[in-house]
């Protein structure tokens, strides 16, 4: 008896639902287009959160977690900065090799590189021939970088310390860089490129680089690396450096933060009642 009423109950409710859907077609139409766009964009936000945690992971995981970078600037600032903040020295390659002495710390690589970061882009061209990329992002590297983040070639080789010693012209070029100047599967390795009326040699070619949301491009690929030494002999004026050093272990990753603090305070003549003018 109870079975024969709760069925009557819902056959009642259901036939109401349906006569209410019969004599309002647009506001049932609107509130079902409601609940798709909600339940719609629930699942954008989900696979955008999903993609940026996968970002940062591989980002991580490139750099290694016993790896810290230092600058001049903090990379979690909102907003403008101060004057003040504005105001501070930059930090410079040579301090990297100081850094190389601390007990706990395996390799250490200074780095400089000339990007538009608010448009996450290069302003530089390489040219080959009638071959043209633009808005290259240039950067200039050491040997020991290699050991710290872990760049993952595709094809060739990463600089050597004759490269850095003797300044050579070489280049090592990224993903998107190395398909655009050399289309239609051409080897790019012993190839010719010119850079600001530069003549330079093509010696490795870098991996894909994993993208926030995995699609389209990243801007990140389209990178020309050069030695340290060539890029200073091109732009001495581009000095803006960050140092990149890594642990000997993750366990003493602490350790090597405060060493690191403690010698980038001693360097820039920090009293000890005055702030960090830098970001670890």
């Amino acid at each position: 008896m109870k079975v024969t009423r709760r069925f009557d109950e819902v056959k009642e409710s259901i036939l109401l639902a349906l006569d209410v859907l019969r004599r309002n077609p647009l506001r049932s139409f609107l509130t079902i287009l409601g609940i798709m766009i909600g339940v719609t964009t629930i699942i954008v936000i989900g696979a955008v959160v999903n993609g940026l945690n996968s970002n940062v992971l591989g980002q991580i995981q490139q750099l290694g977690s016993s790896t810290i970078i230092c600058y001049r600037f903090s990379w979690a600032t909102l907003g403008r900065l101060s004057p003040e903040v504005l105001q501070r020295k930059k930090l410079k390659a040579e301090w990297a090799d100081g850094i190389a002495q601390l007990p706990h710390v395996a390799a250490v690589a200074p780095n400089v590189q000339v990007e538009n970061y608010e448009l996450n882009a290069g302003s530089s061209t390489v040219r080959r021939g009638n071959l043209r990329a633009k808005n290259v992002i240039l950067e200039g590297d050491v040997p020991e970088i290699a050991e710290i983040s872990s760049f993952e070639m595709a094809e060739g080789r990463f600089f050597n310390q004759t490269d850095q010693e003797h300044r050579l012209p070489v280049m090592v070029l990224g993903h998107i860089l190395a398909t655009t100047l050399f289309p239609n599967g051409e080897d790019p390795l012993g190839g010719e490129v010119e850079l600001e009326g530069h003549v330079f040699t093509v010696i490795g070619v870098l991996a894909i680089t994993k993208q926030a949301l995995g699609t389209g491009e990243n801007p990140q690929d389209n990178i020309a690396i050069l030695p340290l030494s060539t890029m200073r002999k091109m732009h001495p004026e581009h000095d803006d450096f960050t140092i990149l050093a890594k642990a000997d272990t993750t366990e003493n990753l602490p350790i090597v933060v405060d060493e690191v603090r403690e010698y980038l305070r001693r360097v820039r003549k920090l009293p000890s009642d005055k702030p960090d003018d830098f970001a670890i």
